[in-house]
Order: structure tokens, then sequence, then C-alpha cells
């Protein structure tokens, strides 16, 4: 009898099978040391994302290796899309640091461009102007970098120019000002056609005069080769072409966002 126990009900019950107050115990300790571990993860990242500029691009990367980073790929994906709606002049830097972070991790970049599609699909839905704006700009240099392909921004430019409207048109100019350069090397043939459409606009009563003399500017930015906005950053030209991973996404489609990271 020194293996059982008897209960009220005189049943025996096998001691083994009791809950003891040390696995209760243990088990808490472990709970709460991983949600620690998941913190101090959070912080580290955020931290090093918050301080990445062209001059230490390198260095920060190499920080982020110091941790578990597929682990901490959601946590990453958050830290590098808030820092740029925070600082949406720096895009062309954290597009690039996405670029090296995709060279080694294509897993975190896919990540990050479909969590990125995603939420210029819900604010341009939700009418959020500002994000919507800096959004797509964000994926504008994504294509600049090569991390998303090029076809995506045909799409989205089709999109915007569907039901044609002054805001949509801005953000189709916008978008196309910041990668044209880029897109009239990938497929020129393409890229006039939507130059084509554009031009068209200048002609009917869709849009407002401001929104015209927008296009105006960027079909001058076109003949002049869009120096003003040249995507050739040697500087930041930082990954082997062998490492290169470019993601073929679409707007349109549902992109897995791994919300649960």
């Amino acid at each position: 009898m020194s293996q059982f126990n008897k209960t009220t009900s005189d049943e025996v019950e096998p001691t083994a099978k009791r809950p003891r107050v040390e696995d209760s115990l243990t088990d808490k300790a472990t709970i709460a040391n991983q949600s620690l571990a998941w913190k101090n993860l959070e912080t580290f990242i955020c931290d090093q994302v918050k301080i990445v500029d062209q001059s230490n691009i390198r260095q920060i990367f190499r920080n982020l290796l110091q941790v578990n980073l597929i682990r901490g790929r959601g946590l990453l994906a958050n830290a590098i899309i808030e820092a740029q709606k925070n600082s949406p002049k720096y895009t062309n830097v954290y597009a690039a640091f996405v670029y090296i972070i995709n060279s080694k991790f294509p897993r975190i970049g896919k990540l990050i461009c479909g969590r990125v599609i995603s939420l210029y699909r819900e604010s341009f839905v939700a009418n959020e102007r500002k994000n919507t704006f800096i959004l797509i700009k964000f994926l504008a240099h994504l294509i600049n970098q090569k991390v998303l392909h090029e076809k995506i921004a045909f799409e989205i430019v089709d999109v915007l120019l569907r039901n044609v409207s002054s805001d949509s048109v801005k953000l189709a100019v916008q978008f196309l000002t910041e990668c044209s350069q880029k897109l009239s090397r990938e497929n020129k043939k393409e890229l006039d056609s939507r130059f084509s459409k554009l031009s068209d606009l200048l002609n009917g009563p869709l849009i407002t005069q401001h929104t015209k003399n927008m296009i105006i500017v960027l079909l001058t930015e076109r003949r002049n080769r869009f120096q003003v906005h040249s995507t050739s950053q040697s500087t930041l030209n930082l990954v082997n072409e062998n490492d290169k991973n470019v993601h073929r996404l679409e707007c349109l489609h549902l992109c897995d966002r791994e919300i649960v990271l």
C-alpha cells in the first residue's frame, strides 16, 4: 500500500498522478522566464532598429545575428515597419536594411514584404491617407532594392488608375516618382503604358488641376531620366549578387502575415 493512497470514496489513486505543488511552481517559473526572454528579445530588436542608419547598417545587422532572428522574425518585421512609419524620410535606409536581412533570411524578408503589402491594402481601403502614402513609399523602395519583384509595381498602379480620383492618382504619381527609374530598367514597355494612362488624364475632368500639375512634374522627371529620384545607391549596395532573393508577391492576393508572431 506504500504506492497508493486512499481517497474519500475508498478508491485507490496512484500517488505519481497527483499534481504536485512543485510542478505548478516550476511551470509558472518557466512561463515567467519565457515571457521575460521574449520581452528582452523584443527590446533588443527594437533598440537596434531604432538606431540603424546608412553608416551603421552592416554593424546593426551583425548585432542582430546575436539573437534568434527566426524566432523573433515577427518582432523584427514590426520594428522595421514601425520605424519606417515614424521616419519615412529614411525609407531608403530601411529598405536597404530589409535587403540585407533578406539576403540571409529570405523567410524574414518575405514576411516583411507581406506585412507591408497587407497594411498598405488595409490603409487604402480604410482611406487612411497618411499611412497609405507612407506604406506605398516603402513598397517602392523594396522594389528598388529588388526585395520585391517589379511585377507588383504595375499591379499597384493598375489598381490606383482603375477608378480614377485625385487621391488615387496622387498615390500613383508618388509611387512612380520613387521607383520609375528602377522600373524603366526592368520593364520599360510596361512602364510606358502606365505613363500613357497618366498623360491621358491631363485632358479630362476626372482630377483636379493640382493633381494634373503633379503628373506634369512626373513627366518632366521622366524626360530627365528620374535623376532627381535616382535609385542607384552604391553606398547601400551591400549584398553579394548570389545572395539576392526577390519575392514575387501580388498586391491583390492575401499575404501570410504570420500575425501570431
